[in-house]
């Protein structure tokens, strides 16, 4: 009984602080949707690129938002950590300007389009660069209507890969293949990794080719960002439920501007053991039966009785 009381007046306490204190629980639901999502791009030293970013409210209320911009870096696995507006080696955020930085208003379900430029110093170290423009959504004060506090602030942004020409180094390895060297059925599961060994970002794609006998089998895999000095995952499989004998994998991958890397291969063993041992049985089961058939029946030639006949009745 004490247990229900207390958990009663706990009930009762929560209820009348938050009627006390008006707390909205509806603030927590802003949202921002942004399009695009990404931006790459291959500048030189001293360019000015210019692009667009499309915000967009989906909200039943008005919101005010902000335009931000930080550092990226990319880790193993295509991981992203913003770091700041702080220069860095591989940052870019200082070279982004808003064309206007004053905070926007839309209204319920509008949409606007903010512009921006990105200029490149003469002296931008070559290779990749990251970062991110950014746009903090605030739910507009709702004071004048009798209504309090500001709603829960939410923040989107646009990745930004670049690649400032020069003495660029875009190299990289198929750094590992794992598959299981013998199965019963398909599909066929191949992951592999690869690793970047340059100094600038690449998405590798390309193809996986299947040889069983005089067949030829084709699979590919979603092309990825992979970042300087990590390595990253990639899946891929042969959908093909009955396969027999040795099947030889090659990964046949290359980088976005064409540059091949050193492909690696393996050999996978298919046998439906199940259905093998299905059909052994029956081949076995019929050799079996034959053999009890010839030990004890005999096959005897039965002759043409009608033919005798007629010849006595001819003779007659």
């Amino acid at each position: 009984m004490k247990s229900t009381y207390g958990k009663l007046f706990l009930v009762i306490l929560v209820t009348v602080t938050c009627a006390l204190f008006k707390i909205e629980a509806a603030s927590a639901q802003l949202s921002i949707s942004i399009y695009p999502l990404s931006f790459k791009a291959q500048v030189n030293p001293g360019d000015t690129w210019r692009g667009s970013v499309t915000v967009i409210n989906p909200n039943d209320f008005a919101i005010s938002v902000r335009p931000e911009k930080e550092n990226l870096v990319g880790g193993s696995e295509g991981e992203i950590i913003l770091t700041g507006e702080t220069d860095q080696n591989y940052g870019l955020a200082s070279w982004v300007k808003y064309d206007s930085n004053k905070e926007i208003i839309l209204a319920a379900g509008e949409r606007r389009k903010v512009d921006f430029s990105l200029i490149v110093p003469a002296n931008a170290q070559p290779g990749g660069h990251y970062g991110a423009v950014l746009f903090r959504g605030t739910e507009i004060n709702k004071k004048s209507s009798g209504e309090s506090g500001l709603g829960v602030a939410g923040r989107v942004g646009s990745v930004m890969l670049f690649e400032v020409s020069g003495d660029v180094q875009k190299t990289g390895e198929i750094s590992s293949l794992e598959t299981k060297k013998f199965i019963a059925h398909g599909p066929i599961d191949l992951t592999f990794k690869v690793k970047n060994t340059g100094n600038t970002f690449f998405l590798p794609e390309g193809k996986v080719e299947f040889k069983h006998f005089f067949k030829t089998f084709e699979t590919t895999w979603e092309p990825r960002v992979v970042f300087p000095g990590y390595d990253r995952t990639f899946k891929t499989n042969l959908d093909k439920k009955y396969l027999f004998g040795p099947v030889k994998a090659t990964i046949l991958a290359k980088m976005s501007d064409g540059a091949e890397l050193t492909p690696i291969s393996v050999t996978i063993w298919a046998w439906p053991w199940k259905e093998t041992l299905v059909l052994l049985c029956i081949i076995v089961t019929l050799w079996l039966l034959k053999l009890w058939l010839l030990k004890n029946f005999k096959i005897v030639k039965i002759e043409k009785t009608e033919n005798k006949d007629e010849n006595k009745k001819g003779d007659a």
